[in-house]
């Protein structure tokens, strides 16, 4: 597992800055990771993701997953087909970022744009490159 985000440091990725960019969001307020769809598009539609997070470097990845995996998260593509993007809501994920990363306010919602690595069908998030698009009295930032 580290040699890969040892790697990932190191690897060339394809970054868009378009309607193409990997792209989640954390809602800290609601406790939920909104995955944008094109991240899964990038990612070859899976029909699983696996979340992994390296407090260390501050990376956050999202990389396809099967069943077989129990730490995976299964994408619901008929709710995705409506809203743009897969929601996963997780108290305790939450938290635990919040407690790893004290910039993430459980008060505010965060967007961060990804990399793509191809080599390892995956997409990384600097968590360091967060910005702040909503707080709880529903007032945007960008």
């Amino acid at each position: 597992m580290n040699k890969m985000f040892e790697k990932i440091s190191k690897i060339h990725s394809i970054r868009n800055d378009d309607i193409n960019t990997p792209a989640m969001s954390l809602d800290m307020k609601r406790k939920r990771i909104r995955i944008h769809k094109s991240t899964l598009h990038i990612l070859n539609d899976p029909d699983y993701i696996q979340l992994l997070i390296n407090p260390e470097e501050y990376i956050m990845i999202i990389q396809s997953s099967s069943s077989a995996d129990h730490l995976s998260h299964k994408i619901n593509w008929l709710s995705i087909s409506e809203n743009q993007c897969c929601e996963l809501h997780s108290k305790n994920l939450i938290i635990r970022l919040s407690e790893v990363f004290p910039f993430l306010d459980c008060e505010k919602t965060f967007r961060v744009n990804g990399n793509y690595i191809q080599e390892y069908n995956l997409v990384y998030f600097n968590l360091k490159e967060c910005n702040c698009i909503s707080v709880s009295e529903g007032k945007h930032h960008e």
